[in-house]
């Protein structure tokens, strides 16, 4: 076997050991499975070479009934080490999976009571002031709640959207706001979708996508508009979110 490679794979296992001192395995998993992926490709020029001088070797045919020498590949120590280190990584790579997956469950939970409650507010509460303490309040709760799991994140975060503009609507909060705080909201979401709609020049495709989803974010943080004004408007921003990556 080529020295050149094996010092190559040596190399290769070094930085992944290197890597997989950190603690905090979420931080350089994709950085170590690079590694594993140009191991893998130094590890397959081997097995060629290997083949390609089991090949060319002579040997007797098989007695009858015998079955045939085949070819099987002899990993050496780099490749031992590499595969011992495999399967720590995606050890620890799974219980970092079933982390995230439990504390994001947990959240669902969490969220799924805020609503609750939020929709109980809607639905019973006529004190305007302690209306709006109470969903300050759920507000800040709900903020302060971290990821849900992916598939539950639209439908949880429309309700949670939806109940809000009920909320608005109920204490009749546009009536109040509306040549105040509702229009300070429109000019804002007229800046967002004018914003938004030159992200059809922006070339780099993470920074579309950033942009994009903090304009999304924006519109939704921003408020109650009047109904009268940009009807549509959150499906044309929403159309231009999806056409970002």
């Amino acid at each position: 076997m080529p020295t050149k490679r094996i010092a190559m794979k040596a190399e290769i296992n070094q930085r992944i050991a290197a890597l997989l001192e950190n603690p905090e395995i979420e931080t350089v998993r994709v950085e170590v499975r690079t590694a594993f992926e140009v191991y893998r490709d130094a590890r397959e020029k081997d097995v060629a070479v290997q083949r390609e001088a089991f090949d060319k070797e002579e040997r007797p045919a098989p007695e009858s009934g015998e079955e045939p020498i085949r070819f099987e590949y002899k990993p050496d120590q780099e490749d031992v080490a590499n595969d011992e280190m495999y399967k720590a990584f995606r050890e620890r790579e799974k219980a970092w999976r079933d982390k995230v997956a439990t504390e994001q469950r947990a959240n669902l939970d969490s969220k799924q009571a805020i609503l609750n409650k939020l929709q109980e507010l809607v639905a019973n509460e006529e004190h305007i002031g302690k209306m709006f303490d109470a969903f300050k309040a759920l507000t800040e709760e709900w903020n302060a709640v971290g990821n849900v799991p992916g598939d539950q994140y639209r439908e949880i975060h429309d309700t949670w959207h939806r109940l809000r503009d009920e909320f608005f609507y109920n204490v009749n909060i546009y009536k109040q706001l509306q040549e105040n705080d509702l229009q300070v909201n429109l000019k804002k979401k007229e800046g967002l979708i004018e914003q938004a709609s030159q992200l059809e020049n922006v070339t780099d495709l993470k920074e579309k996508e950033m942009l994009s989803r903090s304009y999304m974010k924006a519109w939704f943080d921003i408020g109650p508009k009047p109904q009268r004004d940009l009807p549509g408007a959150c499906g044309h921003l929403l159309r231009i979110h999806k056409k970002s990556p």
